[in-house]
């Protein structure tokens, strides 16, 4: 809680010094910064409740228009520093920050990042930050499908504390962060560790970058503490001027019961190939797996954990460089029947239809 109070102090004072100049006579800038994605969903299993999945957190209402996700803040530059404050609302809020207490809930950033010496090498982020897991954000407009990948949805949005950045070269970037947890702006109570993350990004050249993310800490209290950890590699090729693929594979680890050296573990690979077949008109395929036996992440009702096959095909049609209609449809599969119906009986197949707006200014 100190931790996050004191990163949004750093923010509060950097809004009160707008006016004022560096030594180096560098002024300071303010820039509006908000997005909104607006969606309509369709479940073809018809659930009773208006929430599809509940392990899902974006895009995860049934037969009802609704914002996803709505951001409005500013971000403040200057030579040495830069800060963002940005708050939120919409469905992905209130289903994925249901833990956070009070304000913090509507906060999607409050940050400052400093440059440390001249030659810019080193620098530190301070505060609620996009997490440094995962080829997707919580923002529809930046990823290359509508709709979240399972991956995604059960990795870190976002996350609270200190990262130092170290630029070895232009393309190859390391870092070093301590967090209040996973996906945690205020530390679970009465959990006295800190958790601990890295995280290495390569652009190789022009068209093939890698990037490698870990994390190890905990989400329990001291009385009843496991281990996680967590690594992430994804990588983005493009191909081509019109195509690129982007792929993932993530494995985590949870300590079976308190200070065992026992592992319950769970793996996901991922693909997605987008092609632009007009100038503002691009398709995106993707198919993943997600495979979590003892229900560490995904525990349906009835099941000790899930096994999940997905494809999905997804329809961009960009109106401006700032706004896009996005379509998606997709598919999940499962030997289980893990996917509840209007029925009592359920299923081993989920088909979604998505369509939306995504806008990002």
């Amino acid at each position: 809680m100190k931790g996050c109070i004191t990163s949004c102090l750093f923010v509060v004072l950097s809004f009160l010094n707008t006016t004022f100049y560096s030594q180096e006579s560098s002024k300071l800038e303010i820039s509006p910064i908000g997005t909104l994605d607006i969606f309509y969903g369709y479940d073809f299993n018809k659930p009773k409740t208006q929430i599809r999945l509940p392990y899902l957190y974006n895009h995860n209402y049934h037969n009802q228009f609704a914002i996803n996700l709505g951001t409005i803040g500013v971000q403040l530059e200057h030579k040495r520093f830069t800060s963002r404050l940005i708050f939120q609302t919409g469905s992905y809020v209130i289903q994925n920050y249901e833990s956070e207490p009070g304000i913090f809930r509507f906060i999607h950033e409050a940050n400052i990042k400093c440059n440390l010496g001249k030659n810019k090498r080193f620098s530190l982020d301070l505060g609620i930050l996009p997490s440094h897991i995962g080829l997707e954000s919580a923002i529809s407009y930046d990823n290359p499908t509508y709709t979240r990948s399972i991956v995604a949805e059960q990795s870190p949005y976002y996350m609270n504390g200190l990262k130092l950045n170290y630029k070895i070269k232009d393309s190859l970037t390391i870092s070093l962060m301590a967090l209040n947890g996973w996906q945690k702006i205020v530390k679970v109570q009465e959990n006295s560790l800190l958790s601990f993350g890295s995280q290495v990004n390569w652009q190789v050249n022009d068209k093939l970058t890698f990037n490698w993310s870990t994390f190890g800490g905990t989400t329990y209290p001291d009385s009843a503490r496991k281990m996680r950890y967590y690594s992430d590699i994804f990588g983005i090729w493009k191909w081509s001027n019109k195509s690129a693929l982007c792929f993932g594979f993530d494995i985590g680890l949870e300590q079976k019961n308190m200070n065992s050296n026992k592992y319950n573990s769970w793996i996901a690979p991922l693909l997605i190939l987008d092609y632009a077949i007009f100038e503002n008109t691009k398709l995106a395929a993707r198919c993943e797996y997600y495979s979590d036996q003892s229900g560490v992440m995904i525990a349906p009702q009835g099941f000790t954990g899930a096994k999940i096959l997905g494809s999905s095909l997804n329809l961009d049609y960009s109106f401006t460089d700032f706004l896009k209609y996005r379509l998606e449809i997709k598919m999940y599969n499962s030997k289980e029947d893990i996917f509840a119906k209007n029925t009592e009986q359920n299923t081993n197949k989920n088909i979604f239809f998505c369509s939306g707006v995504s806008l990002k200014f």
